[in-house]
């Protein structure tokens, strides 16, 4: 009689192995995505809401002083020329201030500078194409730069601005928002 042996199983194979490694990658390669267009709904969305602020901000300012205002989010520029809208001026009719805090680095939720300029600052160095005509219909009044910006994020602030590109125009050079590939986001802020 052959005596049988009880060989008991330790671990798992190196195919199990394998297969759990290559299940986990799939999901990964699925989900990780998601999580990364949401991330950067989110950071359009903070832009969105940036935008509207200063335009209050800066609608109320014009109001006050008859002059565009000015507003720099960066660490290199803390005096009140740079942040005409948060710190005391001098400026005839200023009453201010017209945002809480200066504008910081931190308005732009891709990690650089934002300003509002007292220009018009497109990204195609004229004015802002409003009607998808292909020429520049408005040069007067504040723009926001912010640099660093994803495409995709760009686009949805374009979305939730414009809805899309404007007169059967493209996106990323008509309307109110415009977007380059260097990263150059600007935003029609405030016309007078």
């Amino acid at each position: 009689m052959k005596q049988k042996t009880n060989r008991r199983r330790n671990g798992f194979s190196l195919i199990e192995i394998m297969i759990v490694v290559v299940v986990m990658g799939i999901l990964a390669a699925l989900i990780v995505p998601q999580f990364s267009k949401a991330a950067d709904k989110a950071k359009a969305a903070r832009i969105v809401a940036t935008a509207d602020a200063l335009k209050s901000a800066c609608t109320r300012y014009y109001t006050d002083t008859g002059t565009l205002a000015l507003e720099y989010g960066s660490d290199s520029y803390a005096t009140a020329t740079h942040h005409r809208l948060s710190m005391d001026q001098s400026t005839s009719g200023w009453n201010g201030p017209y945002l809480d805090d200066p504008m910081t680095k931190a308005e732009n939720p891709f990690g650089t500078y934002a300003y509002l300029y007292a220009t018009i600052h497109s990204s195609a160095g004229g004015g802002f194409d409003l009607t998808g005509s292909g020429t520049d219909t408005h040069t007067t009044g504040n723009s926001l730069l912010l640099n660093n910006v994803p495409e995709e994020a760009a686009e949805q602030v374009d979305a939730m601005i414009d809805g899309g590109g404007v007169g059967g125009g493209d996106w990323k050079t008509t309307g109110r928002v415009e977007w380059t590939s260097s990263g150059q986001l600007v935003i029609l802020i405030f016309s007078p």
